[in-house]
């Protein structure tokens, strides 16, 4: 869930995510898909975004520009891979249980969960 909830904070709309975008970065976290993009990037990058974030707070314009690095590098799109890594190794646990609704539930859950960013 909280992969999906990381990239969701990079790709998403505040009228689908149902908070405002780039909360994460108002708050001085670094998820994975900007530790993915930086550590990615152009050694000019690095210099440019890293003092970017190493400021106490990000202004609408600072925020977008960290939100392009992150589209530039594919930093969602490795992050929901890694969800969906997770995912599927939680369901090849599942597969353990003995066939009943609740097994179903939990696969189910599993697919709504990784289906949340596409």
């Amino acid at each position: 869930f909280q992969l999906v909830d990381d990239a969701l904070d990079y790709s998403s709309t505040e009228e689908v995510f149902g908070k405002q975008v780039g909360q994460d970065l108002l708050e001085g976290k670094m998820t994975l898909p900007l530790l993915y993009s930086m550590q990615k990037a152009t050694r000019a990058e690095k210099s440019r975004y890293g003092k970017l974030l190493e400021k106490e707070a990000l202004n609408d314009k600072e925020i977008t520009k960290l939100r392009n690095l992150v589209k530039k590098y594919d930093g969602v799109e490795v992050t929901k891979g890694v969800a969906r890594e997770y995912v599927d190794n939680a369901k090849s646990s599942i597969n353990r249980i003995p066939g009943n609704e609740y097994k179903d539930s939990l696969y189910s859950l599993a697919d709504f969960v990784v289906e949340r960013v596409n």
